[in-house]
């Protein structure tokens, strides 16, 4: 993965490359240690036309209002409902912002409205200044605060084998006597360790995996009669497939492919935009859930187990 950081001065932002993207050594704002790139940052609130705006605190934590730079001239993060990317260039201490993709979800009332201001102002040209772990964006008229987030799953809250809330596997439904959204133990006969494969064969990627059941909470739900089982598909760096009602996909990045244990990093989710009945667009929205920030994966007997950092997940079996 790359982890290029870039600093900034009492001085500003030295142009980073001739070309004006991100890229080279950055340099240090008096004390602080902050980068630019390779840190969330958490949106605290917006000033627009001298009205502050706090961010919503409706938002669920896997899209609370964010951005990352990726210190390759790239952007990613959430609006607090939609996740988006962009094109990011910098010169001295102004960064410009070109919006690419963005998921196209209507989340209603103060989160929407929040996501609307904050879409406008994380557009164009914005003045950057890092003091202590506080960044702040502006330009006339516009104000953003910011503070670095510590990532989901980063190694002081990375979850545990069983974490609070996170079910435990479901029932591979091809097995018999394992209905749907039941729960069973892992096998303890064969345990998979970090970075090995499993012994059945199955890799993550460049396999279809049909979704067998989903944990849009705390409880594992199968997916209701008459909806098509999503089905998803990671191969060369994205996840794909279809959700429930509208195909898409997302960048997802991982240390090893082939083990059969290990951590998911998700970019924003681009999808069609059907609208389906409440049945297919709920089973479409707790996918999309598990598929999002970063997640756990363990694959075990041909059956894949996804858990996000906000205890939301699904599990799939070889389609």
């Amino acid at each position: 993965m790359y982890t290029q950081r870039a600093t900034l001065t009492a001085l500003g932002l030295l142009a980073l490359t001739a070309c004006g993207t991100q890229s080279g050594d950055g340099v240090r704002t008096g004390e602080s240690d902050t980068p630019l790139t390779g840190v969330t940052w958490a949106v605290d609130d917006m000033t627009v036309d001298g009205k502050r705006s706090a961010a919503p605190s409706a938002a669920p934590d896997d899209r609370a209002p964010r951005i990352s730079f990726d210190g390759k001239g790239g952007a990613e993060g959430s609006y607090g409902c939609n996740g988006f990317s962009a094109e990011v260039t910098i010169k001295d201490d102004v960064l410009t912002l070109t919006p690419g993709m963005s998921t196209q979800m209507d989340c209603g009332g103060a989160v929407q409205a929040f996501e609307n201001r904050l879409r406008e102002a994380l557009t164009g040209k914005l003045t950057a200044g890092i003091d202590g772990n506080r960044l702040t964006l502006t330009r006339e008229g516009v104000e953003l605060t910011l503070t670095e987030r510590e990532a989901p799953g980063s190694a002081t809250d990375a979850p545990t084998d069983t974490p609070t809330g996170t079910p435990a596997q479901p029932a591979d439904p091809s097995r018999p006597g394992a209905p749907t959204g039941t729960a069973t133990p892992t096998d303890p006969a064969a345990p998979v360790a970090p970075g090995e494969p499993d012994p059945n064969g199955a890799t993550l990627f460049d396999t279809r995996w049909k979704v067998t059941s989903l944990a849009p909470g705390p409880a594992v739900k199968g997916i209701p009669k008459g909806v098509r089982a999503p089905g998803l598909t990671f191969s060369d760096g994205r996840v794909q497939g279809d959700f429930g009602c509208n195909g898409g996909s997302a960048t997802v990045k991982t240390a090893d492919p082939e083990a059969a244990v290990g951590t998911l990093t998700f970019g924003p989710l681009t999808t069609t935009k059907k609208l389906c009945d409440e049945e297919r667009m709920a089973t479409e929205r707790s996918v999309m859930d598990a598929l999002s920030g970063t997640a756990e994966y363990r694959i075990e007997d041909g059956v894949l187990t996804v858990t996000n950092s906000d205890g939301k997940g699904l599990v799939a079996a070889v389609d």
